[in-house]
């Protein structure tokens, strides 16, 4: 059976780097998270206009590992499986909308 992780949560409201791995969490080797790897589990969001939500690993120009097209208004979307494995360090956020808020669950 596979290890369970803690979920945490992290909120933000513009777009960079999300911090919850790599070396802008933990200050060590890039995609050191302690002793893992993030997995992203979901997300919340609230815009006041339509626009795309993604999420790129390890810096703006990494791989995409998602990329969402939101409505206007809130709504919570959670990741299937064990998440999305953040492999080169800490997932950067792009947000081509109004977000009043959104929060990503990890762990």
């Amino acid at each position: 059976m596979a290890t369970q992780t803690d979920v945490k949560a992290v909120t933000v409201s513009a777009t960079g780097a999300l911090k919850i791995g790599g070396v802008a969490a933990t200050g060590g080797a890039a995609g050191s998270y302690g002793g893992g790897y993030p997995r992203i589990k979901g997300i919340y969001y609230s815009c006041a206009t339509g626009g795309t939500v993604a999420i790129t690993d390890g810096g703006s120009g990494g791989p995409t590992l998602l990329s969402i097209v939101v409505p206007v208004g809130a709504a919570c979307i959670w990741i299937p499986g064990e998440g999305i494995r953040c492999n080169l360090g800490d997932p950067y956020l792009t947000l081509t909308t109004a977000v009043g808020s959104i929060t990503i669950f990890y762990g």
